[in-house]
């Protein structure tokens, strides 16, 4: 090919943007750039995981969010070792597609009966959060986002949070703090922190990740309350209002058993 052939060639790649939608998605898969992302967060190890992930590529979100144990009537506290493959396998095609994983491991509200919760506290699963540790710990930190604890307020979940920072910390894994919900930063050991608003017009904290992990944001942000799925337009204006000020953005499907693509179609038009 002469000279004259491969420049055309290359202003044509260039002029369709076949290069542009993986190095953005890449660029902002981690810490070091605001991103967007999404999860069936609860359902996560149900389906095809592959498939899923395949539409957060197509419409370049760079972030899947997921509850390692879920929650409710079908989460798996009591059996981790259940998930060990299922987790391998998310990260396996996580990282062939170029996606990031935010992964939370355990919720404290666990034990207050909330949305189908059991009533069992985190106190009664020690061994089982160490054994989610030492399985998401086996497969390294590359494109993995830890939060420990979500909404950190007991004993057991200060215990678990000091836990990962000892244990996955040294190992290079970055981890999201998110102590009562709405922190106003990061303490020592974490590198970022996650904050909840409860309304599209909560004041949110400067330097903060936004989870849409509220039941009062959710019935804004969602057709059917905190069990529906995103009313897109409204989802897009507020992810970019949060974008604007500053922050990464995670959708936070809470009761999702499969991937909203009216969602991801908003998400898209964000960054």
């Amino acid at each position: 090919m002469n000279r004259k052939a491969f420049f055309l060639l290359m202003m044509v790649v260039l002029s369709c943007g076949c290069f542009s939608k993986k190095m953005d998605r890449d660029s902002r898969a981690g810490l070091h750039k605001q991103f967007v992302g999404y999860g069936d967060v609860n359902h996560w190890y149900e389906g095809n995981i592959a498939k899923k992930l395949d539409l957060l590529v197509k419409y370049d979100v760079g972030c899947y969010s997921i509850e390692f144990f879920g929650w409710g009537e079908s989460d798996k506290y009591a059996v981790p070792d259940e998930l060990e493959k299922k987790w391998q396998e998310l990260v396996q095609a996580a990282r062939a597609r170029r996606v990031t994983v935010m992964v939370s491991i355990v919720n404290d509200n666990k034990g207050l009966g909330k949305y189908g919760d059991n009533k069992k506290s985190l106190a009664e699963y020690r061994s089982q959060l160490e054994r989610a540790a030492e399985i998401i710990a086996a497969t390294g930190p590359e494109r993995i986002l830890v939060q420990p604890v979500g909404e950190t307020r007991t004993e057991t979940g200060r215990w678990f949070d000091g836990y990962c920072v000892d244990k996955l910390g040294p190992l290079g894994f970055e981890l999201i703090y998110n102590g009562g919900s709405r922190p106003k930063n990061a303490p020592r050991g974490f590198h970022a922190f996650a904050y909840h608003p409860a309304t599209t017009s909560s004041t949110i904290a400067s330097g903060a990740i936004v989870v849409t992990d509220h039941s009062r944001l959710l019935s804004e942000l969602q057709k059917g309350g905190l069990y529906g799925y995103a009313k897109p337009e409204r989802l897009e204006l507020y992810a970019k209002k949060c974008i604007s000020g500053g922050h990464s953005f995670i959708y936070y499907g809470f009761a999702h058993k499969h991937v909203d693509v009216d969602a991801l179609k908003a998400l898209a038009k964000v960054l």
